[in-house]
């Protein structure tokens, strides 16, 4: 007799096992320890130690059919990170929405990116991080600029930002929930920078006092901090429903919209505005809180514990009392006024201070008075790569090497990535060239091998008036041992101007 129960019990199985993301039964995946307020990886302690490299194209790094040139450039700060000692690398992604994702002529979202290409570009920058144990923190949103109408339009239009969350976040998610080498999800950097201040009687959403000569809002009045909380909480939920494991953060620009323990001080207030309660009381979904705080800061000065104004390099993580690990997001040495604030020091900072992760902007190739370089961020990573927790072993096979061949282009006017980025890849001239940038590193034959100058010398047949040296040469009368009547002439054609011309 045949059980049907047993065969519906297995059946049932397999179509579990078949809807499980990629390597989702043997990959271990960053978490947060809700007791320790910490984060893990493969049942280990794990504190995030990495930079920011937030783009090279801003809000255009990804999606749309990106050159070879442009993933191999992303990898190759990944490459550098990891050799330094780093374990996570945080970069932005839509920003302000300017070519991803993509939009119609109303401002609904519509599609990742209008060549379909999102996904695939993120999954190989995802598999290659992972392979190299780096995190990867995708920041979709940046609020500290946001000047596009269709961006802005998702935090005031319901039915706009429901057409993100299905035509775009929600099938993303889904489609990189297998990737461990994706560590979190941030949802808007620095949102206090677009806000418009307000009175509400409900302390969730007053800004008006608390926030009062901060310096929020100074990227124009885009959006309440209710419709923010709305923004964050619809977002964050959609995530988790995609990707139930899946971290979430947001990128707070200050200690002033993170924390309820502090009393105002010079007439700045302090607030927990990302806390659970504030975020499911406006948007009304309680999948839709953060996994863990993040806090942003340009000090001044480091230390001593204690001062008045609170900022995270003169405040332990514990002095914020929040329910959930916290991250320093973004720092520079560069803004501090005294000697001793060296990068190492400020990673010796955090970590030692309780902060389960910090991030120097940037890792990029950039320089100015207030940004940290590469040539800043290494040392700072090399400098606690020996601590516990920091060594991580993510694995997973990388994506196929790209990168490898090297780059000729075709004329020295310009650069191959410069061609690659105007589309000229598949022009005729472009045959042959620019393997790397253009070719993926495959079926490009290598450029032609300019013809040999010319030799000096002239061509003297011995036979003058019979036979030409290019005929002698043609019968294979060059070679002087069986033709030694040959020697001393036809000297381009047989002995290519040697001075001896075969004597």
């Amino acid at each position: 007799m045949v059980d049907f129960s047993v065969i519906l019990v297995l059946i049932g199985f397999v179509c579990t096992v078949a809807s499980l993301p990629h390597n989702a039964s043997t990959t271990s995946f960053l978490s947060v320890d809700k007791a320790g307020h910490f984060f893990s990886f493969g049942g280990q302690q794990v504190f995030l130690s990495g930079a920011n490299q937030p783009w090279i194209d801003y809000g255009n790094d990804f999606g749309n059919n990106q050159p070879n040139g442009k993933i191999c450039a992303l990898q190759s700060y990944i490459a550098n990170l990891t050799k330094a000692g780093g374990n996570s690398m945080r970069i932005w992604l839509f920003i302000e929405g300017d070519s991803i994702p993509s939009f119609n002529s109303t401002g609904f979202a519509t599609a990742t990116d209008k060549g379909n290409t999102l996904v695939s570009e993120l999954r190989t920058y995802l598999q290659y991080a992972a392979a190299h144990n780096v995190f990867v923190h995708l920041c979709l949103w940046n609020g500290a600029v946001l000047r596009n109408p269709n961006a802005v339009a998702l935090f005031t239009s319901p039915s706009k930002l429901d057409s993100f969350l299905s035509e775009v976040l929600s099938p993303m998610a889904m489609a990189l929930a297998g990737e461990a080498g994706l560590a979190s999800w941030e949802i808007i950097n620095e949102p206090e920078g677009s806000l418009r201040l307000s009175d509400d009687s409900n302390p969730c959403y007053e800004t008006s006092k608390t926030l009062a000569g901060t310096g929020a809002g100074w990227a124009g009045n885009s959006f309440t901090m209710q419709q923010l909380q709305v923004f964050i909480n619809k977002q964050a939920a959609a995530i988790h429903r995609a990707d139930p494991k899946a971290l979430v953060t947001v990128g707070a620009w200050s200690e002033h919209s993170l924390t309820d323990a502090f009393s105002p001080y010079n007439g700045q207030g302090f607030r927990s505005y990302y806390k659970d309660e504030c975020l499911v009381g406006a948007g009304g979904d309680k999948m839709g809180t953060l996994d863990f705080y993040q806090v942003h800061s340009y000090p001044a000065a480091v230390g001593p514990l204690g001062a008045p104004d609170h900022k995270p390099f003169v405040s332990a993580a514990g002095d914020y009392k929040l329910d959930k690990p916290l991250v320093i997001g973004e720092f520079a040495h560069k803004t501090c006024v005294h000697s001793g604030c060296t990068v190492s020091a400020l990673y010796q900072w955090a970590y030692e201070h309780g902060y389960q992760g910090a991030w120097d902007w940037a890792i990029n190739s950039w320089t100015s008075e207030s940004v940290d370089g590469e040539v800043d961020t290494l040392p700072g990573l090399e400098s606690i790569k020996a601590k516990p927790f920091v060594g991580v072993d993510i694995g997973g096979t990388p994506p196929p090497d790209t990168c490898s061949c090297s780059d000729v282009a075709p004329s020295s006017d310009y650069t191959c990535a410069q061609q690659a980025g105007w589309g000229k890849c598949g022009e005729d001239y472009m045959k042959g060239y620019c393997c790397r940038s253009c070719h993926a590193c495959k079926g490009c034959a290598p450029p032609p091998t300019p013809p040999p100058p010319t030799p000096g010398c002239t061509d003297t047949p011995p036979d003058p008036g019979t036979y030409t040296c290019a005929q002698e040469k043609s019968w294979g009368k060059c070679d002087v041992k069986a033709n030694p009547w040959m020697a001393g002439y036809c000297c381009r054609s047989c002995f290519n101007c040697d001075p001896k011309c075969g004597k």
